[in-house]
Formats: C-alpha cells, structure tokens, sequence
C-alpha cells in the first residue's frame, strides 16, 4: 500500500465513528470474529482501543490475527484494511 492510499484511507477513516471497540478483556476471538465481519462489507474499519493497552502490541497481533494491514493509528484508535487489497481495489476518495 502506498503513502498516498494509506492518507486517502486515513482521511476517508476521519469522519467515521470506531465500528470495533477492543474492551478491557483485551482481543478476544469475539474482537477478531467482528473486525473480519466488518472488513467484508467494508474496505476500511476504525478499531478503538483501551487506555491501558500498549496500541503497538495490539495493532501487531490484530493484523496478524485477522489478516489485515494496518493503515494508520492515532492515540488509542486505529485504521485497518483488507490484507494485500491491490491499490486497485480501493477506493480512496480521489487521491
């Protein structure tokens, strides 16, 4: 994925509410199950993590876990998409 998609997707990622929250159990089967659920319908999901996590572990283990690739994370919330999605296959708003 190149710098310019991983903005469009960023930026597309911006204006939506976190459609998974990671909660205090941690990344349960349940988290991984909703994240591929989600990433069917969708090519971007917003993941929102807990305060007390360290966000570059979890980050890792969700995208191994899912597979998925990790787009971008600010603070305790993350962007992810489909794993190995050609630059073709997204759309990322005009850029």
């Amino acid at each position: 994925m190149t710098g310019s998609e991983r903005r469009g997707l960023m930026t597309r990622a911006n204006t939506m509410n976190p459609q998974v929250t990671v909660g205090k159990a941690g990344l349960t089967e349940a988290v991984i199950a909703q994240i591929r659920a989600v990433l069917k319908d969708s090519e971007v999901v917003k993941v929102r993590l807990p305060k007390e996590s360290d966000g570059d572990e979890l980050a890792g283990r969700i995208a191994a876990e899912v597979p998925c690739d990790v787009v971008g994370r600010r603070g305790f919330t993350m962007v992810v998409a489909k794993a190995g999605a050609a630059s073709s296959d997204l759309d990322v708003g005009g850029l």
